[in-house]
């Protein structure tokens, strides 16, 4: 059975991981798609979706969904 574990800090570092990957990538002003971002910094899908959450409860990231991707870009 695995073990259980408090993730918090790892949400938090992922969050800042992506918040650099997307000041980085907002030069053009389009929104980057939430699997750019997975793939970039090797994260799994559920990390991103983690980190994202914790970005869009401080209002740091904006989150849209077109069809089937979700889109990202910072507030600025």
């Amino acid at each position: 059975m695995a073990q259980e574990s408090n993730i918090m800090d790892e949400i938090g570092i992922n969050a800042g991981r992506i918040y650099r990957f997307l000041e980085d990538s907002q030069e053009g002003a389009e929104p980057v798609k939430a699997t750019e971002a997975k793939d970039e910094l090797d994260l799994s899908t559920s990390d991103v979706y983690l980190a994202l959450g914790w970005l869009a409860r401080e209002n740091q990231v904006e989150v849209r969904k077109k069809g089937n991707s979700v889109r990202l870009r910072i507030n600025f």
